[in-house]
């Protein structure tokens, strides 16, 4: 093997040391500590759809939703729900009939079982975020829903039989350039195939998913009349490291590794119980009591509402195909036991949208929970006289930029209280939100684009994550850092053809090959950047816990 370098005596002497560093050095696995986790999504996917009479393939009819057609694009669901918004024009969805009787469904919620009407097939029609004539994804998908299921500002949820056999294709950065009296949302496109999206990022790492066959949870129907399922995306081995803070166990070290459902649809994490339990997470106690617990959040969705208790985990750690774990630190999660759920824990949109509510709101760094002292904190203020009697006082109070109309939209959207007479709480709100802002890499958001391919029949899938936290030209390793360790890669991946954009194999130029062009990238910018928390594996460092605040009192499906 013959490596053609850049007539320089600088660049000869300098590689050829580290040519026999780098060949004599142990390998390091590789993790990249992205920073704090948001604690709420601040958007969600959505996708305009539609129900369709096809029995005339040539003349498609939309049943509907005729006024309100706004749906929740879904990987963590099974099925098509219609709730309230897809019935205000009084649509007329035709119900399948069984034993003479109007076809019903026990569906499976956070809360326990909610009965639910079951239409005759239709085709599914929907418009994404790059089309305005809308197309068929599927034929003869049986819909359920009713008129009180409450979803939001959405009219149905749209989940996997839209997506599956498709490429998914989730544009976030659009979220961060609007603004919040420009609000801009997250881009969603269904495609064919890979070949067809826009990923144009070589700092790109693939995470595998599990499909996980759809479980019925009412099996009274006959199989033909049960609402369409389609599989669900699994991430397995996803780790959990605790540090104990209070307690019997203080100064411990807790780790487990859990199977995770893939969910766009949850704005925030959720744990079950006994994960809580194995990172010896005091329930029982709020923070200011010496357990954990920061706060209590109600979740509503199918079954009714249920309240769960939000604690801070040091750190969660996704593995990727690469060989790098991308490290999330001071994560809220929510503990609740979903009954019969074959995973574990849920991993949402939050996770995806780590950065931009700090890109959004503005401000940074987060500061300490009261845990429940800040209605007092108010009235103190009150009693004073530092407030008066207006809203404007508790904005002048944040150091966050806000204004009036600002404060209207994050009630809007669910971030702070919709009762904004209500003072007091107003002012816990916005200590919560200003508190939670802040993490993000290095340019603030972790990922400009997320790609699901939906496409293999075999039970697989992949996650693509384009990450904008990565900012050094050259790095390799994705440690932050041109040196060494990237030069390693190439030599390992010298002249062979490999994943096009798979910066972890040596393609630093995106055209498929590892070569001389990849290697003069790393001369040119060696040296640059600091490493930003890379450890050998299998090692991790312990990350000092920060007390977060929620972010809002949004209801969450």
């Amino acid at each position: 093997m013959q490596l053609v370098v850049p007539p320089t005596n600088r660049h000869r002497t300098l590689t050829a040391a580290l040519l026999a560093a780098a060949l004599a050095g142990p390998a390091f696995g590789i993790d990249y500590v992205l920073g704090d986790m948001d604690q709420i999504a601040i958007d969600q996917p959505r996708i305009a759809f539609g129900l369709a009479d096809l029995s005339d393939p040539n003349n498609p009819v939309l049943v509907g939703p005729t006024l309100q057609n706004l749906a929740l694009l879904d990987t963590g669901a099974n099925g098509i729900l219609l709730g309230q918004l897809s019935y205000v024009d009084g649509e007329l969805y035709q119900q399948a009939m069984f034993n003479g009787q109007p076809a019903t469904y026990d569906e499976q919620g956070v809360a326990g079982f909610e009965e639910l009407s079951v239409y005759v097939p239709y085709g599914l029609v929907v418009q994404d975020s790059d089309d305005s004539t809308g197309f068929v994804v599927a034929e003869n998908v049986i819909a359920f829903g009713d008129d009180d299921v409450v979803l939001g500002s959405f009219a149905a949820i749209v989940g996997m039989p839209a997506m599956n056999g498709r490429v998914v294709e989730m544009y976030l950065r659009p979220v961060a350039e609007g603004g919040l009296l420009d609000p801009q949302f997250v881009e969603s496109y269904l495609l064919d195939n890979m070949s067809q999206t826009t990923f144009d990022s070589a700092a790109s790492l693939n995470v595998d998913l599990r499909m996980l066959e759809p479980v019925y949870t009412d099996l009274d129907l006959p199989n033909e009349m049960q609402p369409t399922f389609a599989p669900l995306p699994l991430i397995d081995n996803i780790g959990i490291t605790h540090t104990d803070t209070s307690g019997a166990t203080t100064g411990q070290t807790f780790t487990t590794s859990n199977t995770y459902l893939m969910d766009t649809g949850a704005q925030t994490t959720i744990i079950s119980e006994a994960m809580a339990a194995a990172l010896g997470l005091d329930l029982n106690f709020s923070v200011a009591q010496g357990g954990d617990v920061v706060d209590v959040l109600e979740v509503g969705g199918i079954g009714g509402t249920a309240f769960m208790p939000l604690v801070v985990v040091d750190e969660l750690r996704l593995p990727t195909t690469d060989g790098v774990d991308l490290v999330f630190t001071n994560m809220l999660t929510g503990v609740l036991d979903i009954e019969g759920a074959p995973f574990d824990a849920v991993i949402g949109m939050n996770m995806l949208m780590s950065g931009y509510t700090a890109e959004v709101f503005g401000g940074g760094g987060g500061g300490t929970l009261t845990n429940g002292t800040d209605k007092e904190v108010f009235d103190g203020l009150v009693d004073s006289g530092i407030i008066f009697d207006n809203l404007q006082d508790v904005i002048d109070l944040q150091f966050i930029t806000i204004t009036l109309e600002e404060i209207q939209d994050l009630a809007d959207i669910g971030l702070i209280g919709s009762d904004l007479d209500d003072l007091s709480q107003v002012y816990c709100d916005l200590v919560m939100l200003e508190e939670s802002i802040g993490g993000g890499g290095a340019e603030g958001t972790f990922f400009d684009r997320v790609v699901f391919d939906f496409t293999a029949t075999d039970g697989t899938a992949i996650m693509r994550l384009d990450l904008t936290a990565l900012s050094e030209e050259g790095d390799a390793n994705y440690d932050g850092f041109v040196g060494a360790e990237d030069l390693d890669i190439l030599l390992a991946n010298w002249g062979e053809s490999v994943r096009a954009g798979s910066v972890l194999e040596g393609d630093l130029t995106g055209d498929g090959l590892v070569n001389q062009d990849d290697l003069n990238v790393v001369l040119a910018n060696w040296g640059n950047g600091t490493p930003p928390g890379t450890v050998p594996e299998p090692a991790s460092a312990l990350l000092l816990l920060a007390g977060l605040g929620l972010a809002g009192r949004r209801r969450s499906r």
